[in-house]
């Protein structure tokens, strides 16, 4: 059987998306309507990436009403979002953009308008602050019309950090400038108007003639009419005649502006005679007498009644054409039309007729100007404006398009901004490591990962997903190689943000790892490397390669190589390398060192309480928690770690040295029931045995971990350890230690530590075992705490086998020095021997200050272990307590002993008895003998301590030295000399008012005279400043540069705007290299923006621009690049696109465009028949670049004909040609004969005929599945035209089962087409099963898709609409709802569709459950 089909459609929007802007945490709904057949497909995208239903976003469709839902959007769900529709007939797009902003507050008035009295001449400014988020949008109005700026009016508007400026100026104001002022702030979230009013006070002037009345001859029976002009202010009072003529049916005054006019009506033969005109106002008056002249004669009888003038059809004297503005513009279009009587007018916005509003004004002027005037224009007001003009005799319509264009704002925004940044991670190797992160900023940021440094591609293990808002960065399966330092970058327009976390990866190998040590300890990094041949060892920090020095000791005992630092400070924290190299290879192996001022491990001050709420409520846990440094903060439900989502809010606040938290649930469910997290106990690390000699301190140390943290007890077997002076209990984090004091023989047995956690009980037990005293005096071993590690590195050898590392023994000291007393200025050397495996580390102390080399002191090490520690030239200072440490990996021990320095004693002079006579003759003073006091060696009264200062602070060291003679006093900073000033009382100061850091270091004064010297030393440690935040503001380039595309030889410009404080300074760059600002390139200011200007640009300028703005608060940069268009030589013209033969209807419009190009450019011409065009009023030629535009307007008849467009240049001619056919109406096709179904045998002939009317004659196309039908030997088509319609056939000869199908028939003509097709019932939705609760409504959807229209039945017995079943249809769409469903109406339901070519069928279950009971405890 074959069937006849309808012709497709492709899509189409007959409702369009809209841009919107919206809140964060908002929902937003986008809506549009597309029609198609067969009914599209429709996907949703955003920024070219498909949307897929989530619990946030919903997809509907009604019919032909595609819908989109979000809830609780962010401010990443920011950017163009589309709607594809897609059929078989063709695709459809529509798209709109969609502004997530943080917070929008609708606009308010801070400063409002005044009212403003002036007068003639003056001007008058209205001034206006508006604040709201985002900053609104200021228009001014006049009486209900959008004000323009002009050479008279002045509009500025200035947009600050939190609100607008505006200004409206008005100068040489005149009367009709007043009126009421409005200006109306508009954004988003709403619009606020405020009113002030402008008023002119009128110059005074008296009443002056512009034109004075003429003389007036007329027919007995006519009307007379003497008209006058007059100015005056204030308006003159008119008087006409020389008695006053009161105005009556017969006396009719008239007034339009300045212009006054007195008819009289029917004028009578006795009204012959001079008539006057006074004008009067307060500042004076006019007189004048008009004469009349003598009327003709006629006789009363014989006057005939005028008459009434032919009716004349409009006719357009002048139109507008076809209009391009920005949006907030104005548009005016203006026509004006002839006609009697006068046409009336209306205007048509795309076929709707448009009513005055606050924006749209229509005015009707004099002499036949139309006026359309509209202010502030948005996107959707763009398309065809039509205007017609009717009267009696007939009507006119023009129609022209005005294109308006999106409004070209600054960029505005946000820099990016982490709200939750990446924290640190330990996981085990084998699992999945999650760094989460949440970034704002507008637009939305994108994101970058990095790895130590690099780029991290996000594939194979690393995936990153959306989870709730954060973005989560997954580590899957964790290699020990995945260690290290985590980055994320987030970059917008407006800037960029980043933050770091570590990933420890546990079992891992201790190479990478990371130390951390508090301030002022020792660290000791060992590393084994083995090789052959031997290595050579280097220890780098950071890059840097590392030197012995006071602090610094390298070390090596076999394989075993050592690196120790002592006293370690922050700036010490860094990467520590250990680099080993032969001929063979390289190795390497690295350690993360953080110093920090001190640790303390995480203690919850407060605790989180229990919560026992209703389902629907809020809840909030609550708790401190202290630790240096601040301990990170993870909440967790079960085992799932909790993170902030639209219900879910965590907070955490610095405050006094601890952390305040939170967690707030928002509107509780049942699912949310459970703990916040609980584990049970479990020991990290358990007590050891220990073994401890009478009277010794015992410890017990152990590591436990449980959530919420445990009580931990200590027994010695079943009796509670209670704290007292002897027991002591110790905590710090999760490390627990029990101190027993001065413990005795009967202490020992076997000690239990308990920890009761929430999830249960578990214990472990140590054994302490106690000796008894030696008799003999055993040395005190003092332990001291540092922070060590190992690091292992292997270098492959290829020659033979690693040998097995040694057993390590503890250092020993086998010979001693003793206490000692010299005399000062002597010399003294302790000596040890010290045994031990590796090689012990050895440092030396007095008065347990670690003692350096200088020029007095020297520190020697011998073979055999010997270790000397040399002082020579010795002072009563250096008495004391003199110690020795010995250190390696299997233990230490030291040795002391005191070293007391004292006076040398000065020996008497020997001394001789004189006797000599004494003879008294007057008397006379005696003057004592001066005695030589005995010399004194240097010595140190008041010295310098070591210090640390703060970088920018005043340093002063002071040292006070005595001695005889006065000793030579030289102080050094690591050996340079220095200057210092002497003050009274032999004391020597070192002065800076502002220390640096390069000035840290050892600080050595040295005295020296006769008698012998003394130094002194110190260490000043320089710490880096406290930065103080410099005052302004980094470059920000607020508007960049863009791509620009030139033609040869023309001028290129790039633009930018760029803030900073102080000014930046801009330079220029071209591929990279610095761009000198001469010759062709020249830098001008317009209006606050920098513009590069590039003349008479060649091909070779297309290249790479940069601009940098510079200032002290750093720098900003952007690039563009510039296209340079080869001019082409000398080119003939060439038509590239033509215009085709067209119909078009009487009156209407008619566009022929054509598109060519040549060089020089062509000059064109335009030709009906062989007569050139000319522009007239309906007959318009534009041209736009290539583009050749010929519009008629109002097109007759005689305008039917061959049009021509002709190019001409000096390089040739081309002509561009086609037939127009104007016709007195178009009708769209229309089917008088349909085609039948054929059923006929194999074999026979099978013909189908149509017959179509229309204007004009429309074209037919045949088809057979979906395939345009032409003629064969074994198809034959005919078309012919038959009293003004068109039959067509299409014949099948010699059918055969392979012809069996469907077939289509197409109409079309300038007017439209038309097509035919049925089709039978198909479900494009089904009605789904529904379970309620009785009492509820119930409502079943189908989507049922047919033609003709179906006949729709619900029920399994059909049910009949009422108040309680309900029948619903729109489109293709039908529901059937029964209100209020009771129990006894559960059970099948179906829904049958019915139409002349078929009938289906669908059923659904309707399951109705009774009231729920609740039982509430």
């Amino acid at each position: 059987m074959l069937y006849f089909s309808e012709l497709l459609h492709a899509p189409e929007f007959t409702e369009v998306l809209k841009d919107t802007t919206v809140e964060v945490k908002q929902g937003v709904t986008l809506e549009t309507k597309v029609t198609g057949r067969p009914e599209p497909e429709v996907k949703w995208f955003r920024d070219e990436k498909e949307l897929q239903p989530t619990f946030k976003i919903k997809m509907s469709r009604d019919g032909d009403v595609c819908t989109l839902m979000m809830s609780g959007v962010t401010l990443k769900m920011s950017g163009e979002y589309k709607c594809v529709a897609v059929n078989s007939a063709g695709e459809a797009t529509c798209a709109a953009k969609l502004s997530v902003v943080e917070k929008m507050e609708p606009p308010v008035f801070t400063q409002k308008p005044k009212n403003k009295d002036i007068k003639e001449g003056a001007t008058a400014k209205f001034e206006t602050k508006v604040q709201g988020k985002p900053l609104p949008r200021i228009s001014w109005f006049k009486n209900g019309t959008i004000i323009e700026e002009s050479d008279k009016v002045k509009l500025t508007c200035e947009e600050r950090q939190t609100d607008v400026v505006a200004s409206l100026l008005f100068e040489d104001c005149v009367i009709e400038d007043g009126g009421e002022i409005q200006v109306t702030a508009t954004n988003p979230a709403g619009e606020v108007t405020c009113v002030a009013a402008l008023t002119v006070q009128i110059k005074k002037e008296k009443p002056t003639f512009l034109k004075k009345p003429e003389d007036v001859e007329v027919v007995e029976q006519e009307d007379a009419r003497f008209e006058t002009t007059i100015t005056a202010k204030p308006e003159a009072t008119i008087e006409w005649g020389e008695k006053l003529l009161e105005p009556s049916e017969h006396i009719v005054y008239e007034k339009d502006g300045d212009n006054y006019a007195l008819i009289i009506k029917g004028v009578e033969l006795k009204e012959v005679g001079k008539y006057s005109v006074k004008a009067t106002n307060e500042v004076g008056k006019i007189p004048k007498e008009v004469e009349e002249p003598e009327v003709v004669e006629v006789e009363v009888e014989k006057v005939e009644t005028p008459v009434e003038p032919e009716p004349i059809a409009p006719e357009w004297v002048q139109v507008y054409e076809d209009l391009t503005l920005e949006e907030r513009g104005s548009v005016e279009l203006v026509v004006k039309a002839t006609g009697q009587p006068e046409p009336q007018v209306t205007w048509f916005h795309k076929d709707v007729e448009l009513q005055p509003t606050v924006k749209v004004n229509m005015v009707d002027e004099d002499d036949g100007v139309h006026r359309l005037t509209i202010a502030s224009v948005t996107m959707t007001m763009a398309g065809e404006y039509k205007v017609v003009a009717k009267n009696v005799a007939g009507q006119v319509e023009h129609a022209a398009t005005v294109t308006i264009t999106e409004l070209q704002v600054e960029p505005t925004g946000t820099a990016p901004e982490f709200t939750v940044s990446i924290q640190n991670c330990e996981v085990k190797e084998g699992k999945v490591a999650s760094f989460s992160c949440r970034v704002i900023g507008e637009p939305t940021p994108e994101l970058t990962w990095q790895l130590n440094g690099e780029p991290l591609a996000i594939e194979g293990r690393y995936t990153v997903v959306d989870r709730d808002g954060l973005q989560v960065l997954q580590v899957h399966n964790v290699l020990p190689s995945d260690t290290g330092v985590y980055k994320v970058t987030a970059t917008n327009s407006l800037g960029d943000a980043s933050c770091t976390a570590n990933l420890t990866v546990e079992g891992t190998n201790q190479s990478g790892s990371y130390i951390t040590v508090e301030e002022k300890r020792n660290i000791t990094l060992t590393a084994r490397v083995t090789g052959k041949p031997k290595p050579q060892i280097k220890w780098f920090r950071a890059d840097t390669e590392m030197q012995p020095t006071f602090k610094i000791k390298m070390t090596q005992d076999g394989d075993v190589y050592t690196l120790q630092m002592s006293g370690v400070t922050l700036k010490m924290s860094a990467e520590y390398k250990c680099v080993a190299v032969n001929t063979v290879g390289e190795a390497v192996c690295a350690a993360n060192v953080s110093v920090v001022e001190k640790m303390e491990g995480p203690v919850f001050t407060k605790k989180p309480a229990n919560k026992n709420v209703k389902e629907g409520a809020s809840v909030t846990f609550e708790a401190t928690v202290k630790g240096k440094p601040l301990p990170e903060v993870t909440w967790f439900k079960a085992e799932e770690k909790i993170e902030s989502s639209e219900r879910v809010s965590v907070t955490c606040t610095e405050v006094k040295n601890q952390l305040e938290l939170s967690l707030t649930l928002d509107k509780c469910v049942m699912d949310d029931a459970g703990e916040i997290r609980k584990e049970k106990a479990e020991f990290l690390k358990k007590p050891d045995n220990v073994e401890a000699t009478e009277e010794e301190d015992v410890r017990f140390e152990t590591t436990v971990s449980a959530i919420p943290e445990p009580t931990i007890e200590w027994y010695k077997g079943d009796t509670k350890l209670e704290p007292s002076d002897r027991v002591i209990y110790e905590k710090e984090g999760n490390n627990y230690a029990l101190v027993l004091k001065n413990v005795n023989l009967t202490e020992a047995g076997t000690y239990t530590v308990k920890a009761i956690a929430d999830l249960g009980t578990i214990s472990a037990d140590a054994t302490l075992t106690v000796k008894a005293m030696k008799v003999e005096l055993e040395e005190e071993v003092v332990e001291e705490t540092e922070a060590t590690f190992e690091m292992s590195v292997e270098v492959t050898t290829t020659e033979e086998e690693v040998p097995q590392e040694p057993e390590t023994i503890a250092p020993e000291f086998v010979n001693v020095y003793e206490d000692q007393t010299i005399e000062e200025k002597s010399t003294v050397e302790l000596r040890v021997t010290i045994t031990g495996l590796p090689e012990p580390q050895v440092t030396w102390y007095c008065n347990d200050k670690q003692l350096f080399e200088t020029l007095k002191v020297k520190l020697f090490t011998e073979s055999g272990g010997v270790h000397i520690l040399h002082m020579e030239r010795t002072t009563q200072q250096m008495s004391g307590l003199y110690k020795v440490t010995a250190v390696n990996a299997a233990g230490q021990a030291e040795h002391a002993a005191t070293v007391n320095i004292t006076v040398k004693k000065v020996e008497e002079a020997p001394t001789e008895e004189a006797v000599a006579e004494l003879v008294v003759e007057e008397e006379v003073e005696e003057v004592p003998e001066q005695v030589q006091p005995a010399t004194v060696a240097p010595q140190f009264t008041q010295v310098f301590d070591d210090v640390t200062v703060e970088g920018g602070k005043p340093l002063e060291l002071r040292v006070k030295v005595t001695g005889h003679p006065r000793p030579e006093v030289k102080i050094y900073r690591d050996d340079v000399e220095l200057n210092y000033v002497v003050e009274d009382d032999d004391v020597y100061v070192v002065k800076t008012a502002d220390v640096s850091v390069d000035l840290g270091g050892h600080y050595r004064v040295a005295a020296v005279n006769s008698a012998g010297q003394a130094e002194h030393v110190a260490v000043v440690t320089v710490t880096e400043p406290e930065k103080e935040e410099p005052l302004g503001a980094a470059p920000e380039f607020v508007v960049s540069l863009q791509p620009c595309h030139v033609k040869e030889g023309e001028t290129a410009e790039f633009t930018c705007q760029v803030t900073g404080e102080p000014t930046p300074e801009l330079t220029w760059q071209l591929n990279g290299e610095p761009l000198a600002i001469e010759g062709r390139y020249t830098v001008v200011e317009r209006d606050g923006l920098h513009v590069l200007q590039v003349h008479n640009v060649l091909p070779s300028d297309a290249s790479e621009y940069t601009v940098t703005a510079i200032n002290n608060m750093g720098e900003a940069s952007c690039t563009a690049n510039m296209t340079v268009e080869e001019v082409p030589k000398d080119t003939a013209p060439e038509f590239t696109e033509q215009f085709t033969d067209t119909n078009v209807m009487v009156k209407k419009n008619l566009t022929l465009v054509a598109k060519v190009t040549g060089r020089p450019e062509p000059e064109v011409k335009w030709y009906r028949g062989d007569t050139e065009l000319q522009p007239t009023f309906k007959i318009k030629m534009s041209r736009d670049g290539d583009v050749c535009t010929l519009t008629m307007s109002g097109v007759t008849l005689k305008m039917s004909g061959e049009y021509k467009c002709v190019a001409v240049n000096s390089a040739g001619e081309a002509t561009c040609a086609a037939n127009v056919s104007v016709v007195e109406k178009m009708e769209a096709p229309e089917f008088i004969q349909k085609p039948k179904n054929k059923d006929v045998k194999e074999g026979a002939k099978a013909k189908f005929e149509v017959k179509v009317k229309g204007k004009p004659l429309p074209q037919i196309t045949w088809f057979r599945a979906e395939e345009k039908i032409e003629t064969t030997n074994h198809l034959t088509l005919t078309t012919s035209e038959v009293q003004g319609q068109t039959v067509s056939s299409v014949v099948f000869d010699n059918c055969s089962l392979e012809d069996a199908t469907d077939l289509k028939v197409l109409a079309t003509n300038a007017a439209g087409e038309a097509s035919l097709k049925k089709e039978k019932p198909e479900f494009l939705k089904k009605p789904e099963d529904v379970e309620v609760i009785v009492d509820d409504d119930v409502r079943f959807e189908a989507t049922v898709t047919a033609k003709p229209e179906p006949t729709i039945e619900w029920g399994e017995k059909l049910l009949e609409p009422s108040e309680h079943i309900v029948y619903e249809k729109e489109g293709d769409n039908y529901a059937l709802i029964i209100k209020g469903v009771e129990l006894k109406e559960a059970g099948k339901y179906s829904v049958k569709a019915t139409n002349e070519v078929g009938s289906l069928t669908a059923k659904a279950k309707l399951k109705v459950k009774g009231y729920p009971f609740h039982n509430f405890t």
